[in-house]
């Protein structure tokens, strides 16, 4: 009904690598393996040719790449309605990832749940940092064009400064500002999704402030090993102090931010309705940091 070796199957066959779908799905390259394995022997057919060239579909696995995805949205529709039968409560179901975490979401719910205990909340933890699970209704997140966020609407909380991620024995790591001088001299790494719009302001100042940067497409693992390796500055959002925790976050002189808060699919059930109304309520015109912590 709900097997998570093919959601695995399908990020090693679009990849076409063990390591690639590894670093995308967030485990070691040894568990992807172990996955397929067992999905191979379950089935009882092999789904892939593997050689040194690198990894080709079989014929049964190019069959299962085109059937799996209806398999997988209907088993994962399944098991929501279950758990939503099982709470005997309407639930809001949110999505979350390393990236995606719930900073706010508790205290909010906290706030909210005291007058209103008719509705549960559930959390469905995304296979991959591309895509949301498709039953998810609210996702916290920083808006940054990531290719999951398209068709979805968004409930800003506040802007997050971006500052400057440096390994503990980096030259800057004392510091506690990070001037534009340092950056000219080091220069500096950021995630350029596209249809980011908040990053064409930032390319805009970099050029001003004649500081080096270099772009990448999209957040991965090896980035931040790259960065500690050749001591790089990486610029991002200050929320990510969660994330990053084998870097130092430092505040710097630029005077750029992201919009962070909620997420949310369109149409809107009634619960969920019903909370997003609440957070505006609390959020409008007050100070947010007097409502939930400062990130």
């Amino acid at each position: 009904m709900y097997n998570r070796q093919l959601n695995t199957f399908l990020k090693v066959a679009e990849l076409g690598s063990f390591n690639r779908a590894a670093e995308q799905l967030y485990v070691s390259a040894s568990a992807v393996i172990q996955q397929i394995n067992s999905l191979e022997n379950d089935l009882g057919v092999k789904l892939f040719h593997r050689s040194r060239r690198g990894l080709q579909l079989t014929v049964a696995g190019e069959y299962l790449a085109a059937q799996a995805p209806e398999y997988v949205q209907r088993g994962e529709m399944l098991r929501s309605r279950l758990l939503e039968l099982d709470s005997q409560k309407p639930c809001i179901v949110v999505g979350t990832s390393m990236e995606e975490k719930c900073r706010l979401l508790y205290d909010l719910w906290i706030l909210f749940s005291p007058g209103n205990t008719k509705y549960d909340i559930r959390l469905e933890v995304a296979a991959d940092r591309f895509e949301m699970p498709r039953q998810a209704q609210l996702v916290e997140s920083i808006r940054d064009g990531a290719g999951w966020q398209k068709g979805w609407q968004f409930l800003e909380f506040f802007r997050s400064p971006l500052h400057c991620a440096v390994v503990r024995d980096h030259p800057l790591a004392r510091k506690q500002l990070i001037t534009l001088q340092d950056l000219r001299e080091h220069g500096i790494v950021f995630i350029d999704r596209s249809a980011n719009q908040e990053n064409n302001r930032l390319c805009e100042v970099l050029s001003a402030e004649q500081i080096p940067f270099e772009s990448r497409p999209e957040w991965t693992g090896s980035l931040v090993w790259e960065c500690a390796i050749k001591k790089r500055i990486l610029l991002a959002p200050a929320c990510w102090n969660d994330i990053l925790v084998d870097l130092l976050l430092i505040p710097c002189e630029l005077d750029v931010s992201v919009p962070y808060g909620f997420f949310y699919r369109e149409p809107v059930t009634p619960p969920l309705a019903e909370f997003l109304a609440f957070v505006r309520s609390v959020y409008s015109g007050a100070d947010p940091n007097q409502i939930v912590p400062v990130l």
